[in-house]
């Protein structure tokens, strides 16, 4: 019987257009990407091609459509995987006790901005929900705070981790 795939989506978004820019996710996500690979987990693509046939590499700086992309492809490869990592290192917002992934492009001028240009977390493990829960692991605890301007912004980091059967929700940790 083959095994079953291990595998993980890295994304490390730094250059981002209309909010800060950051200095530290590409190169952590270049490290978790090493490490997963070192370990035995195979990385995915946009494309069509089979995980288990692909390093681990990061995939930096995305926007919203190549963010939608990535987390498609991960659900996909996930299916039926054994185990299935994600790590984000990026900026992050929590709206009404919701959190979201913020791709490089996004230009978030109002509140409704963040539903259209962003990414749930909710949506990503609605993704998931095909994998045995009891095997997967999403790991957004790099998330960094992010400022826009005018009313809407955060600031400190959120992180967000589901591990087996529970999720746990998103501690908002401000700095004092």
């Amino acid at each position: 019987m083959a095994e079953r795939a291990r595998v993980a989506l890295v994304i490390g978004n730094s250059a981002y257009a209309s909010a800060s820019i950051l200095k530290n996710p590409a190169n952590d996500a270049r490290d978790i990407a090493s490490a997963f690979a070192r370990i035995g987990f195979s990385g995915i693509s946009t494309d069509d091609s089979p995980s288990e046939y692909r390093a681990v590499v990061p995939m930096l700086d995305l926007d919203h459509r190549q963010l939608r992309e990535a987390i498609a492809a991960f659900a996909r490869a996930a299916d039926g995987a054994e185990q299935a990592v994600m790590y984000y290192a990026g900026h992050g917002i929590e709206v009404g006790g919701q959190n979201y992934l913020v791709p490089v492009d996004a230009n978030l001028r109002k509140i409704t901005d963040v539903g259209f240009q962003t990414v749930s977390l909710n949506e990503l493990l609605d993704a998931l929900g095909g994998v045995d829960s009891r095997d997967s692991l999403l790991g957004a605890n790099q998330i960094q705070g992010c400022f826009w301007g005018g009313s809407l912004g955060c600031d400190g980091t959120v992180g967000f981790e589901r591990r087996g059967v529970g999720a746990d929700s998103a501690a908002d940790h401000r700095p004092a």
